[in-house]
């Protein structure tokens, strides 16, 4: 599935493993994607169970640390229409560390046949974001994270808005929800064919986590106020998504 990623970003990459200590913003790739003729998504779960079973035979470190989840559309249209039956969300530390993952996999015979596995299944766009998490309580003892309700907000800013007032309204939804057990990330355009300004990731434990939460906060006087900030900064296409965790990562 790597190779869609392009020489500029490989060169980039590159350039990052020059420093094994490379610090920096994590890195979110993202892929949407379509299914090919006669595929499904018990091919697609089929993939995604080989591609651990190769990451576990190529020995890197920062493969070990990726983070990798699947994302089914449940209530949601995606910004790539035609490539929206299935995405992938991966995490790395940041660039260096992606620099040396892809390196490592790429080079390997387990991970050209984790991408071939892929490549026989669908056909996906990529991108890469620039990732700051917001709140991070997910619970750490969930035991269905096959059932996992994720929102993404898909967001271009109006016309005048500054990063320093997204920032502030980001303050406030942190402050009045810091203690919630839910993932909350926001991902800046890196190297990313789109015209968004930014997306927003919430995660919960389930629908039924999801639903609790919108219902306590979209409907008090508190969340009502914040989400009026965020509508007078930027337009939002929301969605609702199943997700299915591949890979926790060790770090």
């Amino acid at each position: 599935m790597r190779y869609l990623l392009t020489l500029a970003l490989l060169f980039m990459g590159a350039q990052a493993m020059a420093d094994s200590h490379a610090a920096g913003p994590s890195i979110t790739e993202s892929f949407t994607c379509e299914f090919k003729d006669g595929k499904d998504a018990d091919d697609l779960l089929a993939a995604a169970d080989f591609w651990n079973q190769q990451i576990d035979k190529i020995g890197s470190k920062d493969l070990d640390n990726y983070f990798a989840a699947l994302l089914f559309p449940f209530r949601a249209t995606v910004p790539t229409p035609g490539y929206d039956d299935w995405g992938w969300i991966g995490y790395w530390e940041n660039l260096g560390a992606m620099g040396r993952g892809m390196t490592a996999y790429l080079e390997s015979e387990a991970g050209q046949a984790a991408d071939a596995r892929f490549n026989e299944m669908s056909e996906c766009r990529s991108n890469l974001w620039l990732r700051t998490p917001l709140i991070d309580n997910y619970p750490e003892d969930d035991a269905t994270p096959e059932a996992d309700a994720v929102e993404l907000y898909f967001c271009t800013f109006r016309e005048g808005t500054a990063m320093a007032a997204v920032e502030a309204a980001e303050a406030g939804f942190i402050k009045a929800n810091g203690e919630a057990q839910i993932a909350v990330d926001r991902w800046l355009p890196f190297m990313a064919n789109t015209e968004l300004d930014l997306i927003y990731l919430v995660a919960h434990e389930d629908i039924g986590s999801f639903a609790d939460f919108n219902t306590k906060w979209q409907f008090s006087e508190t969340g009502q106020a914040n989400l009026a900030e965020f509508n007078q900064l930027m337009n939002c296409e929301a969605g609702i998504f199943t997700g299915r965790i591949v890979h926790a990562g060790e770090g």
